[in-house]
């Protein structure tokens, strides 16, 4: 089925400096100055705000995704950064990337609408070739952490870190959801609605790019 979620009003507070990469073969990297001194509400409680996008469009600088092709679709449109996984695509999700990103420790929360669909979420320390790790919520109350990566032959598998409810998430399509996740070292928190709902710890991806992911079950 055809289905949409919708972001806006992201941002991400930094403990370290972030390190962001330009697309080129460059290796040069540039450290992003602070925007604002501003107190950062999740664990550790500490950092600055390096980020802050109402994702109404494409000008801040973070080179966010933009395709409307026949699997995937990332575009802003009507005051939002919209994702919608095709049903002639032969993936089952749909992520889209800020690829002038690359945070270690820090704090990433985005407001979130899902219209259809199944989950919809965060995906951060993207460390490229499909590995990283991806929270979503449900319309129905469900949430999950999973990891990405890659085995020594170099197939692409998906483990689960976590799953479960939350009373803390509200229910239905076309329903505004806080989403949040600070990340310290293997130390991983998850958040709804300025409420903490769980903590991981894995080390397998230390740093990499922040984005959004939509997804449906088999």
């Amino acid at each position: 089925a055809l289905y949409n979620a919708i972001n806006s009003g992201l941002r991400a507070a930094s403990t370290t400096p972030s390190r962001v990469s330009t697309p080129s073969t460059s290796s040069t990297q540039v450290t992003r100055s602070p925007i604002a001194q501003e107190p950062n509400p999740y664990t550790p409680f500490k950092g600055n705000l390096v980020l802050n996008d109402a994702l109404k469009d494409n000008t801040q600088g973070y080179q966010w995704n933009e395709m409307n092709n026949d699997t995937l679709y990332c575009q802003f449109a009507d005051n939002a950064y919209r994702l919608r996984l095709l049903p002639q695509s032969k993936y089952q999700i749909d992520w889209c990337f800020a690829n002038n990103t690359d945070y270690s420790n820090f704090a990433f929360q985005v407001e979130m609408t899902m219209t259809k669909g199944d989950c919809g979420g965060l995906i951060f320390r993207n460390a490229g070739d499909r590995q990283l790790y991806y929270y979503c919520i449900t319309h129905q109350g469900g949430y999950g952490l999973y990891l990405y990566y890659k085995d020594n032959a170099g197939t692409v598998q998906l483990k689960e870190l976590t799953k479960g409810d939350s009373p803390l998430i509200y229910t239905g399509y076309n329903i505004k959801n806080l989403l949040a996740v600070s990340a310290n070292a293997g130390v991983i928190n998850l958040y709804v609605n300025n409420k903490r709902i769980q903590t991981i710890q894995d080390t397998t991806f230390s740093h990499g790019e922040i984005g959004f992911a939509t997804h449906q079950y088999d």
